[in-house]
């Protein structure tokens, strides 16, 4: 029992240690234009598809989960036994439509999806094999500001 004890009590002081020496990022969080839109013009249960990695650092997922959103489906930070894999997928299906309205509009609405968030993370990911002119085409865009676009999932 006192080696158990001993052996939490060192593994606290090495974390300690990783937190001391982390690296700081510094996010504009007052000065974000997109998280002070999502704050004003979105509902607090609103989820955002976004893209499904959270990179450190200062971009649109962080800007929504400091308003204090909903991310649809995060590969990373999330415990092991969440099944992600049928998000994801479902994920690559939406950014990927083809220009398959009829496909798209029943999974966003399954999923309880608010929100599309297409970015340069989500433009860069040639998992998702981006369709961006389908999404302006047939959802309305609500936010485009430096480099993000946000479009509702209410049809045009």
């Amino acid at each position: 029992m006192v080696a158990l004890a001993l052996s939490v009590m060192l593994a606290g002081v090495l974390d300690l240690f990783s937190v001391i020496n982390m690296g700081k990022t510094i996010l504009a969080d007052d000065n974000s234009r997109l998280k002070n839109w999502i704050v004003e013009n979105t509902a607090p249960d609103a989820v955002f598809l976004t893209d499904h990695f959270i990179h450190y650092g200062d971009n649109s997922m962080v800007s929504i989960n400091l308003a204090g959103r909903k991310l649809y489906c995060v590969r990373n930070c999330v415990d092991g036994s969440c099944d992600v894999w049928k998000k994801y997928e479902t994920m690559k299906m939406i950014y990927s439509s083809a220009g398959e309205i009829e496909r798209v509009k029943p999974l966003l609405e399954k999923e309880g999806i608010d929100y599309i968030v297409i970015d340069s993370l989500v433009r860069s990911n040639a998992d998702y094999n981006l369709n961006e002119a389908f999404f302006n085409n047939n959802f309305t865009l609500v936010y485009n500001a430096e480099g993000i676009s946000v479009y509702s999932v209410g049809m045009k």
